[in-house]
């Protein structure tokens, strides 16, 4: 007796968000076999309506069907509803249709235009775009795509008269039709101009490349019948190959009459969207080429059903291509033209470029010669910096930027939320440890047993960074390096580890997929408040060499105002005082340099590696000064040995490490088959710079991807105010926005603008750029981070603890703005959008991600705004300034105070997108 094999199905449709400025839709669809299939759902100007669409109403319906009916899943999605047709409805299925024929011809084994027919050609024509704001600089372009081999260009200039035109630079850099912001773009045009000066280029063109290059050139939908009968006529001795778009594509009965009056070839129906659109077009031969989109018409489906209309009556299929929709949409556009006898010719343009853009699985800055130093030139513009960008490696594809995920809502059912029946639940699964870490996942291969180093701070982004890449160091060379992980009250994550035998598991999200790694190298982890002797201990070791600290900004205890140690905290009293086990770090620092002293005296290399600007020299001030305040004998005894056997190298570390969730515990239990409670995630970039002063040794971190150079203040002042100030702008007008993560918030136009004006306008030209950063490479790099949706960085964690992390990112850059006479609005949105988060104004509700926002100056400040008077913010603006958040100086800048005053109101009354068009209105007023 035979059995049907049961069909495969359906699992998970997610929807990515690629390209910042362009917006890529893709659909990823996976089935229960593990096959996935890519769609293209870009729609230029329009793509967050697609994103939602497919979430929203696609994806839910597309769970638990069979991938291989892909025609019956067209017609479901098609017919299924109502309101049928549109731009948006179409491109949400023909991104379905593409990621179905694409598992179809991975099931099969077969190219997709196999499974068409099989070809028909050999190799297929393709057309790219040349422009130039006149004739000599569009002959020029047109030399250099000849000279990649394109036997056909579409030729646009710039006209006499007019400022600009659209998709023509007058720099003669490339079209880019998707990069023109989210609003339309009002442009002057002189259609009389225009049809006196085309003619004459595109003759001189002719004249130029001779009889065999073929030539297009589009209207752009500007003309009236009788204008485009004109043009036509104009052009019929150029012998263009189509004149595309010539009038309004929905008027299409006036084809009609310019039909009657040229023979020119007329190519037009980019923006159709199913074959009804196309039919009078085609039935009556009123155009010669149908450029309806494989994306915007329905998929490979649809487009099939559009080419075989058009066969029967001569028209070719010549469809919309890149760079408004993605590479996924040219490959399916290309399998179409494979295998349909009148297709004609597609354009590849914005493609030409192999450089690959993505998030840095790991930056390598190789050591070079010193270069001078000179000031950052505003918005990174040419000749910025050495030619030579860091070396990077990445698991991410190649394309203009990284992608994002839309999380909220979406249909995604992964193998750990099947019935228990066919795979173990986490709770089931061993525990994590020695035995259950698999050796491939295992980093170093032979895990250290000695404790060279101290760690005091066992947090997840000690976890992700300063432990991987000792891992990764000590993976190249063996020694005493091993990591004794202290933290300081909370016994969570060290009762997790010693339960788990100092195994744990770093998830690297990105959306191209999730990376599951254990890094072994923990000998041992402490809580400080219950184990302060063995912390001390530790600390005094004679085998213990460096101790580092990721105990963040406010771990420091220094006063705001003299960045110096906080002698009026009880807590550093107490400490000085010697009343118990120390409770601050600087505090058990100094009492374990103490015991070390008086056993051997060793020499020791303590190591910050916090968001402090000159960690190193602030950490040794504030240890210098714990020490000046014990008593007289106590200081006589440490501060010598001190001064000359203990160093303290400053450091610049980045990485983005979320909090641990389910979800990433479920990650690991599913890669791994373990379970693991203290798991870490971690974007896929990782980046370490450091001075080289350890007095007794240190791993060989330069082969874990750490940079050693005489001068970290350049990197560290680069990721403090570009990465980590505009961070907290986007968190801050996130939340208030209502925005859970940072990528929901980046997705928002007014934040990502109000991000670059931030970091172009007020951060860069107060920064001097290493010599070997790339710094539009690093600029990229930082919104594709920053836009990863597969980590799902929250608002409130980035933008906790604002009056500790403000204070080092703001005032310097401000200051250096209102001391040459401008005011700095990004920089007064950022205070206001902080203001606004954890000190709200009376009757004010920030919304539930601000209400989150840890921060000790929470309190103080919220009652420096009920205390406020009632009408004009200024009064609360300036008790805040004068309280010392941001230090001293900007209480002297009256205009500051009452420009972050002024954006407040606007917060409370408008909204934060009010508050950012207005900082970037002042900017330009």
């Amino acid at each position: 007796m035979s059995t049907t094999p049961k069909s495969d199905t359906i699992t998970a449709a997610e929807v990515l968000i690629t390209s910042p400025g362009r917006n890529f839709i893709t659909l990823k669809i996976t089935t229960a076999e593990g096959l996935v299939g890519w769609g293209d759902a870009t729609l230029n100007g329009r793509e967050l309506a697609v994103a939602s669409y497919l979430r929203d109403h696609v994806a839910p319906l597309l769970i638990g069907r069979d991938p291989a009916r892909v025609e019956d899943t067209w017609q479901y999605l098609y017919r299924g509803v109502y309101w049928r047709r549109g731009p948006v409805t179409m491109t949400s299925i023909g991104a379905v249709d593409m990621a179905l024929w694409d598992i179809k011809g991975k099931t099969t084994g077969q190219p997709v235009y196999q499974l068409l027919g099989g070809a028909v050609r050999d190799r297929i024509l393709t057309y790219t775009h040349a422009t130039g704001w006149d004739v000599p600089q569009l002959l020029e372009s047109i030399d250099a795509r000849r000279e990649e081999g394109f036997r056909a260009v579409r030729a646009q200039s710039g006209v006499p008269g007019l400022d600009t035109v659209y998709g023509v630079s007058r720099s003669g850099r490339g079209y880019e039709p998707a990069g023109r912001g989210a609003a339309p773009v009002e442009e002057v045009w002189d259609t009389d101009a225009y049809l006196r000066h085309a003619p004459k280029v595109l003759t001189a063109v002719r004249d130029h490349v001779g009889p065999e290059l073929k030539l297009l050139h589009d209207a752009h939908h500007r003309l009236t019948p009788g204008q485009a009968a004109r043009l036509g006529r104009a052009l019929e001795d150029v012998d263009l190959f189509w004149l595309e778009d010539v009038t309004p594509a929905e008027n299409q009965q006036v084809l009609r009459h310019v039909r009657q009056h040229t023979t020119v070839p007329l190519a037009i129906g980019e923006v159709f969207n199913t074959v009804w659109e196309c039919q009078s077009l085609i039935t009556e031969q009123l155009i010669d080429f149908v450029r309806t989109c494989v994306s915007h018409a329905g998929g490979i489906s649809h487009l099939r059903r559009i080419a075989a209309l058009a066969e029967i009556w001569q028209i070719r299929l010549g469809p919309h291509g890149p760079s408004d929709v993605s590479p996924v949409a040219l490959a399916a556009s290309l399998h179409v033209g494979l295998a349909t006898p009148n297709f004609a010719i597609p354009g590849v343009h914005g493609l030409r470029t192999a450089r690959a853009r993505g998030v840095r699985a790991r930056v390598v800055l190789r050591r070079r010669t010193s270069a001078p130093r000179r000031p950052a030139r505003p918005r990174g513009r040419g000749g910025r910096n050495a030619r030579r960008p860091f070396s990077v490696r990445t698991r991410l594809p190649a394309g203009r930027a990284t992608a994002r995920r839309l999380d909220d809502g979406l249909v995604r059912i992964s193998p750990m939320t099947t019935p228990p029946t066919t795979l173990a639940t986490p709770a089931r699964l061993p525990r994590l440890d020695r035995s259950t870490a698999a050796a491939s996942v295992l980093t170093p291969r032979r895990p250290p047993t000695e404790t060279g180093i101290v760690h005091l701070g066992l947090g997840n982004f000690h976890r992700a960074h300063q432990a991987v890449h000792t891992a990764a160091a000590l993976d190249h060379t063996d020694g005493p390096w091993g990591i004794l992980g202290v933290a300081g009250r909370s016994v969570t994550v060290a009762e997790a580890l010693r339960e788990q035998q100092l195994r744990y598991a770093v998830v690297e999200i990105s959306p191209s997929g999730t990376r599951v790694s254990v890094p072994a190298v923990h000998t041992g982890a402490l809580v400080a408040a219950e184990q302060p002797d063995e912390v001390q201990d530790a600390l005094a070791a004679p085998g213990t060499a460096i101790v580092t600290l990721t105990v963040t900004e406010h771990g420091y205890t220094f006063s705001p105002r003299t960045h110096g140690l906080d002698l009026d905290s009880p807590a550093v009293r107490a400490d000085l005082r010697g009343d118990g086990p120390p409770r601050t770090t600087i505090g058990r620092i100094v009492r374990g340099l103490q015991r070390r002293v008086r056993t051997h005296a060793r020499p020791l290399t303590v190591l910050s590696c916090d968001n402090l600007v000159g960690n190193g020299a602030q950490t040794r001030r504030l240890v210098h000064e714990f020490t000046e305040a014990l008593p007289a004998a106590e200081r006589e005894e440490l501060l010598p040995w001190l001064a000359r056997s203990v160093t303290f190298p400053s450091s610049m570390v980045d990485r983005i490490v979320p909090a641990t969730t389910d979800v990433y515990r479920d990650a690991v239990a599913d890669r791994l088959g373990v379970r693991d409670t203290v798991p870490v995630p971690a974007e896929p970039f990782s980046m370490w710079v450091m001075e080289d002063r350890f007095a007794a040794g240190r791993p060989r971190w330069e082969h874990g991807g750490a940079l050693f150079t005489d001068d970290v203040e350049p990197y560290e002042l680069l990721k403090l105010r570009l990465l980590n100030g505009t961070h907290s702008l986007i968190a801050y007008l996130g939340a208030l926005d209502g925005r859970e993560t940072i990528p929901d918030a980046i997705a928002r136009p007014f934040i990502a603008e109000a991000a670059r004006s931030v970091l172009h306008d007020d951060y860069l030209p107060s920064l001097t750029v290493p010599a070997d950063i790339e710094l539009e490479e690093y600029i990229g790099q930082l919104f594709d981070r920053w836009a990863n949706t597969a980590l799902g960085h929250r608002t409130r964690q980035v933008g906790s603890d604002g009056s500790v992390k403000l204070r080092q990112r703001v005032p310097e850059p401000a200051l250096l703005h209102l001391r040459a006479g401008r005011m700095p609005h990004h920089l007064a949105l950022t205070v206001a959008a902080y203001l606004c988060c954890v000190a709200p104004p009376s009757g004010f509700s920030p919304g539930p991600q601000a209400a989150a926002m840890a921060d000790p100056a929470r309190e103080p400040l919220a009652g420096l705004a009920r205390s406020a008077p009632t009408g004009p913010r200024t009064a609360f603006v300036e008790a805040v300034l004068e309280s010392g958040l941001l230090g001293d100086h900007l209480t002297d800048h009256p205009a500051f105070t009452a420009r972050i005053a002024d954006l407040i109101d606007i917060i409370v009354r408008h909204g934060p997108a009010a508050a950012a068009a207005d900082a970037t209105g002042g900017r330009t007023a």
